[in-house]
């Protein structure tokens, strides 16, 4: 704390003679001692620092109760009087070159208290010299947050002012506890008071707004500014300005506007005319002729005229809330009905589609039923609730078959007959074999047409119609003969390779640009036909053939695909073109001129050669990238590295700092640290260089070699080479 030149008859009380007594240099080192009685923070301290210590009261008495061989540093803009064991520093606080030689002392400790006593050389405005002390224990604050330990304490003298609430509240955020009081030597008339933080909670990292002192000493205006009423005798004593956004004197306001407004009275007092913008409120039994005149000129109404606007205003908007919350009940009315019709609608909707669903499903049984009856000769009874006339599966013999041609005989007279009478004659046995139902067909038994239009074409009717004019019947007379001699026809895909060459590449790009458009249009990239030698299969000494196709897509595929999948049109068009003079080619044609149109015989495709390229480079790309989990294994790698090289760094910053151990043990530590960790110096590469005859002298560096070198004798590199000659001719190891 800086030094007071006034002394007057009252700083002379018995504080003032009891320190001159005991030796203090000032009376405030009893305001640290009660302090310290009541809290007991400078016994638990091993590292002291004292702000604004002069002329250094506060470090007498922590040289007394601290423990022995503590750290004591004592820092002020004066100097400070040489005290045993107390380290002094004359600096500014609010500087970072006090802090930098506050660390110096520290070196790796940390302070366990801070105490702050300052205060500014008062005498100007009590506002400024209040404003001043709390900036200076901000700043107090923030140098003891670079120092304090965790659970430090931090003691501080504040002014009673407004700014001491924000200054606790930044004190709260940072300590566990916050303790303000007055001792017994601080005098009543002063403004100080004492806070003694403790539990210094030392967070990872601090908003910088929270030390800064235009932030948290900001001022903020929650009062609204009063307005003079228009009822109150109280005049406006002077004039206010203009209100912000707004440079006119004259103000008007809809009467929509006012009769809608909660608070009437403030907007009279901000007006001048009411303006009926609705002819409704004019032309109402409520609005009289003075009602029209009392609003042109809101500034010259008594109090009277004000209470029966106010009147007609509270009227007029009892009468609008009427309205509207009739409106709102006939809304809500209206809602009721058309959620109930659409409710009763929503049930007929539902019937409907559940009786269409039970039509269905009788049509899907009964179509079923048809088909199998068409297919499978019997009938399905499952699902139907209709009573048939009688069930084929009770006909269980020819004399059961011939009641029913005789006359109506119902179905349980044969049924208990054909189930009580298990004896069966011989005529009904051949004729229908087993006791099986002559009515029923049994598909097992007979190899039956699979398909409808083969038991149609196999009517007796249709036996004979074809003859040797047919001419697929001559195809297949064709087929079967070939097989007799030959043992074996080619199949469809075994067809087109008996083509030549350059008409199976443009028959195969037809056929995959005219169906897909993804693949590509030559078939010699995507497929490849494997010739095996005559083997257990092979018939008549005929090789078979194999295709082996590859579903690899190529970047002219991929880029003929993209043109189909992003437009329509694109697609069609690619499909139209598909059908062109390279479609179709003759058969038997001469040598030379196939050979000739498999150079020329090309089609140019309908891609460009960009876009080509464009899907080459993904492809290299996709196959560049490495596997998922060799990258996996490579990050994990670096991360342990990282986290090695982070601990090695941390433990060399601490060997670096240590000032008891020398240059060259500290160079070992850290070459050992460093080999434990892993990091290998990379050793430069020496180079060799050829002696030349000698001089006697020293041979000098030569010129324009940079690293280590070494010097080597020409007659001895003659002789290894020599030697390895020798070695490799006899056929030894190099040595």
């Amino acid at each position: 704390m800086g030094k007071k030149g006034k002394i007057g008859k009252q700083r002379r009380d018995k504080f003032y003679h009891l320190a001159k007594e005991t030796g203090y240099r000032a009376r405030s080192a009893f305001k640290l001692i009660q302090l310290n009685r009541k809290f007991e923070f400078l016994q638990k301290s091993r590292v002291c620092i004292d702000l604004c210590a002069a002329p250094g009261g506060w470090l007498q008495v922590a040289s007394r109760f601290m423990p022995m061989s503590s750290v004591i540093i004592g820092v002020d803009l004066v100097s400070i009087k040489p005290i045993s064991n107390v380290i002094t520093i004359q600096a500014d606080i609010t500087t970072h070159k006090c802090q930098q030689e506050i660390k110096k002392e520290l070196k790796t400790w940390r302070a366990d208290c801070v105490l702050n006593d300052g205060a500014p050389n008062v005498g100007s405005a009590w506002s400024h010299d209040a404003f001043t002390q709390a900036h200076l224990t901000l700043a107090a604050l923030k140098l003891a947050c670079n120092f304090l330990n965790k659970g430090g304490w931090f003691v501080t003298k504040v002014f009673r002012s407004k700014d001491y609430q924000p200054l606790m509240w930044v004190f709260n955020q940072l300590f566990k506890k916050v303790h303000a009081t007055k001792p017994q030597a601080s005098r009543n008339e002063s403004a100080e008071i004492f806070v003694v933080c403790q539990g210094y909670i030392a967070p990872d990292k601090i908003d910088p707004r929270l030390l800064d002192w235009k932030c948290v000493f900001e001022e903020v205006n929650t009062e609204p500014a009063k307005q003079t009423s228009l009822l109150s005798n109280k005049k406006q004593a002077r004039a206010q300005g203009y209100e912000e956004g707004n440079l006119s004197l004259f103000k008007t306001l809809s009467v929509t506007e006012f009769v809608k407004s909660n608070k009437p009275l403030d907007i009279l007092t901000n007006v001048n005319q009411i303006i009926f913008n609705d002819q409704r409120y004019l032309k109402h039994d409520l609005t009289t002729n003075e009602i029209i005149q009392c609003c042109k000129d809101i500034k010259v109404l008594g109090k009277g005229e004000v209470r029966q606007l106010l009147t007609w205003q509270a009227k007029l908007r009892d009468l609008e809330n009427d309205v509207n919350v009739r409106k709102e009940e006939e809304k809500e009315e209206m809602l009721q009905e058309v959620s109930v019709e659409d409710l009763i609608k929503d049930l007929k909707d539902e019937e409907t589609a559940s009786v269409k669903r039970k039509r269905r499903k009788q049509f899907a049984m009964k179509k079923q039923s048809r088909e199998r009856m068409q297919v499978g000769g019997g009938t399905s009874s499952e699902g139907n609730d209709e009573v048939e006339l009688f069930s084929l599966n009770s006909i269980k013999s020819k004399k059961n078959l011939e009641k029913i041609h005789e006359g109506h005989v119902r179905e349980d007279e044969f049924d208990e007959e054909s189930c009580d009478n298990e004896e069966s004659s011989e005529e009904d046995i051949d004729d229908f074999g087993d006791n099986a139902n002559p009515l029923l067909f049994n598909p097992d038994k007979e190899n039956y047409p699979e398909t409808k239009a083969q038991l149609w074409f196999e009517k007796d009717i249709f036996k004979g119609v074809e003859t040797a004019e047919d001419e697929d019947f001559e195809v297949d007379e064709m087929i079967k003969r070939h097989e007799k001699a030959c043992g074996g026809v080619l199949q469809g895909n075994d067809l087109g390779k008996s083509k030549p060459d350059f008409l199976n590449a443009e028959s195969g790009a037809n056929e995959v640009e005219s169906d897909s458009g993804d693949e590509s249009t030559s078939s010699d990239n995507n497929a490849e036909v494997e010739i095996e030698g005559p083997n257990e299969n092979s018939e008549n000494g005929f090789q078979i053939v194999a295709q082996i196709t590859k579903s690899t897509m190529t970047p002219e595929g991929l880029a003929l695909g993209a043109q189909m999948v992003m437009s329509k049109k694109r697609k069609r068009e690619i499909e139209d073109e598909a059908y062109h003079r390279w479609t179709f080619n003759d058969d038997h044609l001469p040598q030379w001129f196939v050979e000739d149109e498999a150079k020329h015989y090309q089609r140019n495709l309908p891609v460009t050669k960009e876009e080509m390229l464009e899907y080459k480079n993904k492809l290299r790309e996709i196959n560049a990238r490495p596997i998922k989990k060799i990258a996996e294994a490579k990050a994990r790698k670096k991360q342990k590295t990282m986290k090695r090289l982070e601990r090695a760094r941390k433990k060399a910053e601490t060997i670096c700092e240590n000032d008891n151990v020398t240059d060259k043990e500290k160079a070992q530590q850290l070459k050992n640290l460093y080999k434990k960790a892993g990091i290998k110096n990379k050793k430069p590469e020496v180079k060799y260089v050829v002696a030349k005859k000698s001089t006697g002298k020293r041979s000098k560096r030569p010129t324009g070699l940079k690293g280590p070198y070494k010097m080597v004798d020409p007659r001895m590199k003659k002789d290894l080479r020599g030697k390895h000659k020798t070695d490799k001719k006899h056929g030894r190891k190099k040595s």
